[in-house]
């Protein structure tokens, strides 16, 4: 698990947190979330035999070290993802690209119409969380 003192999380915009690194705003560097790398605009960066922009070497990097935004949000467990273990393990199969029936042997021979059942409940809660963000702006 990320250790929750590590992730910039509380200023990322929800494009941020799905790419997994901000933009230059403020700061001339696009910044990943999830360690202290920075990457200044405008400067190229050597990745083994060819050069890459600020923007595509913070994007491989977030992949590269971090196995990725989604990886790297989901690792950060219950307490601050609000998901539960199962739910988590429901979304990384989706993102893997899996079908419910795969779903539910991965998740030790679940029936698919609880794979169905889950992903409802995510949705619910996305829409719940839509419904949050805006009572919040």
């Amino acid at each position: 698990m990320i250790d929750i003192n590590e992730v910039n999380l509380s200023s990322a915009s929800i494009l941020d947190l799905e790419r997994g690194f901000t933009v230059p705003g403020d700061s001339p560097y696009y910044a990943c979330l999830f360690c202290s790398a920075r990457f200044e605009e405008g400067m190229i960066y050597p990745s083994g035999s060819a050069l890459m922009t600020a923007k595509r070497t913070v994007q491989a990097h977030v992949e590269e070290v971090h196995g990725g935004a989604f990886k790297s949000l989901l690792a950060l467990g219950k307490e601050r993802t609000g998901i539960s273990e199962v739910q988590g393990q429901v979304l990384a199969c989706e993102y893997d690209g899996l079908p419910d029936r795969d779903i539910a042997k991965a998740l030790g021979g679940k029936s698919a119409s609880t794979i169905r059942n889950h992903r409802f409940q995510l949705r619910r809660q996305k829409a719940q969380a839509a419904v949050f963000l805006a009572l919040m702006n």
